[in-house]
């Protein structure tokens, strides 16, 4: 994945996840399949929240990011139970 910024992503594991951010956008890899998945780091859009997960066209994958002290993102498999 080609880079634009030093932003971090780190999955519940902690472990590093390849992604690149550029304003409002969130690109990250696809822990499933590897494809893009975008995600829109605004109030009510995909990708922000658990209830507006961004999803992986290719596998349906769905996660939803958070912003930690403005540092790396969060990265958040959608569970449904």
């Amino acid at each position: 994945m080609a880079k634009i910024t030093d932003f971090r992503c780190i999955d519940e594991l902690g472990n590093e996840v390849p992604c690149d951010a550029f304003g409002n956008n969130v690109a990250v890899r696809c822990p499933r399949c590897g494809h893009p998945i975008l995600a829109i780091a605004l109030e009510n859009q995909r990708g922000f929240s658990q209830d507006k997960p961004a999803a992986c066209r290719s596998c349906r994958f769905e996660c939803w990011i958070t912003i930690e002290r403005g540092e790396f993102f969060g990265l958040h498999p959608l569970i449904n139970i």
